[in-house]
C-alpha cells in the first residue's frame, strides 16, 4: 500500500521533466524556423537574422523585437517568413513578461 503514492509522483516528475525539455526544444525549433525561413535570403539578411537570434538566446529582448519589426516592416516577406518572424516576437513577448513577472515577485 506505501508503494502504491510513489507510482504516480513517479509519473509527475517524469512529465514535469518532459515538459521542460520540450519547452527547450520548442524555443530552439522557433529560432531554427526563423533562420531556415530565411536560407534563400541575401547573406546580409541572414546575418541580420542570425543577430536576431542571438539576441533572442542572450535575452536582449528589445534589440531582437526592433529588429524582427524592422525586417518585417522594410521587406516584403514570404508566407513561411512571415509566420517565423511573427513566432520568434510572440516567443520573446512571453518570455519577456515571464522575466518581468520573476523579477516582480522576487521583490
Amino acid at each position: 500500500m506505501r508503494l502504491l503514492w510513489l507510482i504516480p509522483a513517479v509519473f509527475m516528475i517524469g512529465n514535469l521533466a518532459g515538459c521542460e525539455k520540450l519547452e527547450t526544444r520548442h524555443k530552439k525549433t522557433v529560432e531554427e524556423r526563423l533562420l531556415d525561413s530565411f536560407s534563400d535570403s541575401s547573406e546580409e539578411l541572414r546575418e541580420r537574422v542570425g543577430r536576431v537570434v542571438v539576441a533572442a538566446e542572450k535575452k536582449d529582448y528589445e534589440f531582437a523585437m526592433n529588429e524582427l519589426a524592422l525586417i518585417s516592416a522594410t521587406r516584403q516577406l514570404e508566407k513561411p517568413q512571415k509566420k517565423a518572424v511573427d513566432d520568434l516576437m510572440r516567443q520573446l513577448r512571453y518570455d519577456m513578461e515571464e522575466e518581468e513577472l520573476g523579477d516582480k515577485l522576487n521583490e
